[in-house]
């Protein structure tokens, strides 16, 4: 991730990058860096951790070539 996403920050619809480091990279060459949209958010409160959901649409490519993916949504407990 090229910057920490935060239930409490995080805002639905921001867009964030994360670059692949060249482990298990599904065919995808070091430093494709991907783009993701954050679909949705639920804060901490209490004893309950926040969460986010998000999904990747992007792909570039080293050489600066983008290609679209589609991600599945992730949920991290945050």
């Amino acid at each position: 991730m090229d910057r920490v996403l935060s239930s409490a920050t995080a805002l639905t619809g921001c867009t964030f990058y994360a670059h692949h480091n060249g482990i298990n990279g599904a065919g995808f060459p070091e430093n494709t860096k991907f783009a993701g949209n954050v679909e949705s958010v639920t804060r901490a409160s209490g004893n309950t951790a926040g969460q986010i959901d998000v999904g990747f649409v992007s792909a570039v490519l080293p050489g600066g070539e983008r290609l679209p993916v589609e991600g599945r949504s992730y949920r991290w407990a945050i």
